[in-house]
């Protein structure tokens, strides 16, 4: 007589690995695509919405100068990040750059003029312009965006480290610190 499951069902065991085995290594090839073809049918990801940190209110900015301080947001451990939304509720519409990184750095104090270190640039993972061009008006608002930028990484710890630097002349009223998202489009099955 068989021992009763009480509704659970046995692990399903698989036969032993042999790595360099012809039929594991065709198995491994194909859950390697399969993960791929899972994440496109998923779509990008979507950041969450990061308000732009330690930015300081009613300071005047130049050109050059660090907007705000390091943050960090999670991410797919290996993606390609697709564009920018750049939500400027402060009316300015002023050019930006958004440098990306894949470990913490040494960030430059906020409205100094932005310096990144020898070492830090070495885990870069480069940089976005978001341009006045890429702005559109919305009265008391602006809404920039940036598509197809198709800038590539590998974040061991799931996470992108990032800094802005204006290319403008920013003077942020207080409670209107302008807001950002990526979306990026995974890879390998993350």
């Amino acid at each position: 007589r068989r021992p009763r499951l009480c509704g659970r069902r046995r692990p399903v065991r698989w036969p032993a690995a042999n790595p360099g085995d012809a039929k594991t290594d065709m198995l491994n090839t194909i859950l390697r695509v399969l993960r791929e073809i899972a994440a496109l049918l998923r779509g990008p990801y979507s950041t969450p919405l990061i308000k732009i940190p330690g930015i300081g209110a009613a300071v005047a900015y130049a050109s050059g100068d660090a907007f705000g301080t390091m943050f960090e947001l999670p991410a797919p451990r290996i993606g390609t990040i697709e564009s920018l939304m750049f939500y400027d509720v402060d009316d300015e519409g002023l050019a930006k750059t958004l440098l990306l990184y894949t470990g913490r750095i040494e960030a430059t104090t906020d409205n100094d003029p932005m310096a990144v270190n020898d070492s830090d640039i070495r885990l870069a993972i480069g940089h976005i312009q978001l341009e006045a061009a890429d702005y559109e008006d919305f009265g008391t608002s602006r809404l920039g965006t940036v598509r197809k930028i198709n800038l590539s990484y590998e974040a061991p710890d799931r996470r992108v480290y990032g800094q802005w630097m204006t290319r403008g002349a920013d003077n942020i009223a207080a409670g209107s610190e302008p807001l950002f998202r990526l979306q990026i489009r995974p890879h390998g099955g993350d």
